[in-house]
């Protein structure tokens, strides 16, 4: 488990970094998880592409695959209803 917490992390601190704070009761939420399950906090169609593409940058550099099968986008808020997102896989 330390190996991919040590594998992981470059990932994780790169959407720390290119993605923007979305806060809930005034508090700041990026992202979260426990070992290979990870939850995300996006705010905008433009997060989502650029979400999208850090992943697949880390795909490309470590040959590693997001299971697509177990990836879901989920809508909360004014997002709540939303049928039609940016990628369909």
């Amino acid at each position: 488990m330390l190996l991919y917490i040590i594998y992981i992390e470059p990932l994780l601190l790169r959407f720390k970094k290119e993605l923007a704070v979305v806060k809930i009761a005034s508090h700041p939420l990026i992202m979260g998880g426990h070992v290979d399950d990870q939850f995300m906090f996006v705010k905008c169609d433009e997060d989502i592409r650029r979400m999208w593409g850090i992943v697949e940058s880390f795909e490309d550099c470590t040959n590693a695959l997001i299971n697509r099968q177990k990836t879901r986008l989920l809508g909360l808020g004014i997002w709540k209803e939303r049928k039609q997102w940016l990628f369909e896989w």
